[in-house]
């Protein structure tokens, strides 16, 4: 006989298989035609001396003296590899020849003396036959547990004696160990040191209880060394025939993690000085569900007297009605939003609110609810709208004045003819274009939008540099850009850099300091660098006509007494570049290559015959850096 092929199946049929394990005989012939015909088995018959193989396949075996002679091994083989489940053996032999043929090692279960009793043995055998049935059941169900417990997606350890015993495959992946063995040895080595003392009192509750009656946190050590926040649950059980402790873990790590950030989320939005509020966009009229402290500090209004309305309640008798439908349109079309308006406190004071209003989608892309940020603008508004009086008076007046002055030069210049007299109204006429120059600076700067566009910079150099020549006929300006340098830049940057490149040409007229080239030919070289990412335009001025003083204060971004500006065009060009999220710099002479690389193409379109400027290198630098962008 084979041991090593034996295999035992569970059986779906009723009629269990009977195994007659006998020499050839007259008791033989008897049993098997009992068995057969009158107890219904199905049987199958062996001679234990034959060299033949014994059938593996049986629920229980019948076997005489002579089978416990030739075939003990091989029956012996049989139930262990059978084991857990129990393959039965019933001896049929002569009272006098049972013990000697028990022996040692004997495989046999149950024993029936000869002559044998038929009712006595069919109680044998029926007894037996059930065992073995509830040993398939059972080993049945500890095979489908099994299966179960290493498909489930919690960890699993089984331990006996403070020693993990058993591992199933998520408590691999928990632990970030290679294999499930890896895991086995004591239990304290997969736990936080200072979790050891929690870890044992677990484990003397299950010991005493069976069981914990809820889930307890523990933080667990990988394999790696990182930390897991685990809930333990705990059962006593049997493994492997013996008492162990099961714990079934649940990995919390990335829950814990959400919960930390949504708690310091929560802090931050409670103690933020900006008004915060949620709206439900499921309901109807989207009312407030939550509202932080300064949102109360900001209307005067509780969470209570809040929760549950629509945030108009905080509109009044002078709000814009165009802008509260602007935000509807947004709120209707599921948008963001971003606009001021005038609202009013609990007490009716009114205030200037600069409200945000950004939709919040869930993961079907569906916008569940709407986010507000409310922010107090009252004290920049009203800043605004004096400095806005104040700035159309002092124009309006310094005009009228500038004008009076011209007209009365202009008539004693007739009478006189005295050439001090050009001086006065030529003051009288910068002064008015300064005039002329705030109003188109501050138009510009007051654009509430932010918005970036993609802009050819090589034709807007170009069309500056165009305009400039005509004002201009002798200055010498260079453009050396590629064909194409296109960047994102806001819309006010084109005519900021028409206002540096008039500067720049008209600084030869500004008084400078001795020996900075006052009154030599503007020679201004202009360099595009288009990289993977950015568009870099350099202003290069060889003959100093941008004074250093200018660029020293925009390179820092602030004037002081000593070192201030002379004009605006470089503030202008500051704030456009800043507001294309752009960035900017200066240097006093940097190193220039001799070869400029100039595009003679270029250089003949905006009217200059030299490709290369007489200087060797320039006295000043304007450095701008923008984000590239990319065509479709």
């Amino acid at each position: 006989m084979n041991s090593a092929d034996h295999s035992v199946a569970v059986r779906a049929e009723t009629k269990p298989a009977v195994l007659l394990c006998m020499s050839p005989g007259r008791d033989r012939e008897l049993l098997a035609d009992w068995l057969a015909a009158q107890a219904g088995y199905g049987l199958s018959v062996a001679d234990p001396a034959s060299e033949a193989d014994i059938p593996t396949d049986y629920d229980l075996c019948l076997l005489d003296a002579a089978a416990m002679e030739h075939a003990r091994e091989e029956l012996s083989a049989a139930v262990e590899a059978a084991d857990p489940v129990f393959l039965p053996h019933l001896l049929v032999a002569p009272d006098d020849a049972v013990e000697e043929a028990l022996g040692s090692a004997t495989p046999v279960d149950e024993v029936v003396t000869m002559p044998v009793d038929q009712q006595v043995l069919h109680r044998r055998i029926e007894n037996l036959i059930d065992a073995r049935r509830a040993s398939l059941r059972l080993a049945e169900r500890e095979e489908q547990y099994q299966q179960l417990v290493e498909l489930t997606p919690e960890t699993v350890l089984v331990l006996r004696d403070g020693d993990v015993v058993y591992a199933n495959a998520a408590a691999a992946e928990t632990f970030r160990a290679a294999e499930p063995e890896a895991l086995h040895g004591p239990v304290t080595d997969l736990v936080a040191p200072d979790q050891h003392d929690t870890l044992f009192d677990l484990l003397a509750e299950v010991g005493r209880d069976g069981k914990l009656d809820s889930f307890r946190d523990l933080r667990l050590v990988s394999a790696t060394g990182a930390t897991v926040f685990a809930e333990v649950a705990g059962v006593t059980v049997t493994f492997e025939g013996e008492p162990a402790v099961q714990l079934v873990m649940r990995d919390v790590t990335e829950r814990r993690e959400r919960e930390q950030q949504l708690s310091l989320f929560g802090k931050a939005i409670e103690t933020a000085r900006q008004g915060v509020t949620i709206a439900d966009a499921r309901q109807d009229d989207e009312p407030l569900i939550y509202v932080n402290e300064a949102f109360e500090e900001i209307t005067g209004y509780s969470t209570g007297e809040v929760l549950g309305r629509n945030c108009r309640f905080l509109q009044g008798a002078e709000t814009d009605e165009e802008t509260v439908a602007e935000v509807r349109r947004a709120i209707d079309d599921r948008r963001p939003v971003v606009t001021e308006l005038l609202n009013y406190r609990k007490d009716g004071t009114p205030f200037w609110n600069r409200l945000e209003v950004v939709p919040v989608r869930d993961e079907d892309g569906e916008v569940t609810h709407f986010l507000g940020l409310q922010r107090d603008v009252t004290g920049r508004r009203e800043r605004e709208e004096r400095l806005e009086v104040l700035d159309r008076v002092l124009r309006h007046n310094i005009r009228n004045r500038m004008n009076v002055i011209r007209s009365r030069a202009e008539l004693l210049h007739e009478e006189y003819g005295d050439d001090s007299i050009e001086t006065i109204i030529e003051a009288a006429d910068d002064l008015i274009g300064i005039s002329d120059q705030v109003r188109k600076f501050q138009s510009l700067v007051s654009a509430e939008d932010h918005d970036l566009e993609p802009h050819d910079l090589r034709t807007v150099l170009e069309e500056a540099i165009a305009r400039v020549r005509d004002e201009h006929p002798a200055a010498r300006i260079r453009l050396d850009c590629p064909d194409e340098a296109v960047a994102e830049v806001h819309r006010t940057l084109p005519a900021a850099f028409g206002q540096v490149l008039e500067f720049a040409v008209d600084g030869t007229t500004l008084p400078t300091d001795p020996g900075s080239g006052s009154d030599s030919t503007p020679e201004i070289d202009i360099r595009v660098t288009v990289g993977e990412e950015s568009v870099t335009v350099e202003l290069l001025d060889y003959a100093g006509t941008i004074p250093h003083a200018d660029l020293d204060a925009i390179g820092r971004g602030s004037e002081t007494p000593l070192q201030h500006s002379r004009g605006m065009e470089l503030w202008l060009v500051r704030w456009a570049v800043l507001t294309s999220d752009g960035s900017l710099s200066v240097e006093e002479s940097p190193p220039v290559e001799t070869d400029t690389g100039v595009d003679d193409e270029a250089a003949a379109g905006t009217g200059n015959d030299t490709a290369t400027p007489d200087c060797g290198e320039p006295v000043g630098c304007l450095r701008m850096r923008f984000r590239r962008a990319r065509q479709e």
